[in-house]
């Protein structure tokens, strides 16, 4: 009966042996698969960028929004109509949140070296039967007049670009004081990335 239990006993570390390898194995390639399966090749973060674009146009301080400079304050959903009569506040739309350093909007909103969105404007005047157009902006024209056409070409890929258009229901300042119902398009243009 000795010499049994001694024969088990050489059987018994090899097998364990090759059982732990196994299961290392097991464990190993059970890892390299959910990370494989968790990795995202790919994140399209265009549409939130357009988002927050619009927004900063919209609601910070030096946006397109009425801005009074007696009580430091800017007004989100009232535009004044003159900055799209005038048309010469395309790339100086001022952003930023300190008052007494108004931040030139390509540099608040930027990118860097590498432009990549740019936006046309449109102010339009809300009439009983139908809406006249007020006046646009393009904002960064170099950019807009190139993504616009591959934007328009629908060009696939990288290189290629994605326009998105947002509509918001505004109240337009006259110089008299006076408020029309208005809606402020945006349409954007970006490359995809």
């Amino acid at each position: 009966m000795n010499k049994m239990n001694k024969k088990g006993i050489g059987l018994y570390f090899p097998v364990m042996f090759l059982w732990a390898m196994f299961m290392s194995l097991v464990v190993i390639a059970s890892i390299f698969i959910m990370s494989k399966s968790f990795q995202s090749s790919h994140l399209d973060v265009q549409e939130a960028e357009t988002d927050t674009f619009a927004f900063a146009l919209l609601y910070m301080p030096g946006g397109l929004s009425y801005y009074d400079s007696s009580i430091h304050r800017s007004y989100p959903g009232i535009i004044p109509e003159n900055y799209f009569i005038d048309n010469d506040i395309g790339d100086n739309i001022n952003i930023g949140d300190n008052i007494n350093d108004r931040y030139n909007m390509q540099r608040a909103v930027s990118y860097g070296d590498w432009n990549f969105i740019a936006a046309n404007i449109t102010l339009e005047r809300q009439l009983p039967y139908t809406t006249e157009i007020v006046g646009s902006i393009i904002y960064n024209e170099e950019w807009y007049n190139r993504l616009e056409r591959r934007a328009r070409w629908n060009v696939p890929g990288f290189g290629g670009a994605n326009k998105y258009i947002k509509e918001y229901k505004v109240n337009i300042r006259k110089d008299t004081g006076a408020f029309v119902p208005g809606i402020l398009r945006i349409e954007i243009v970006s490359s995809v990335t």
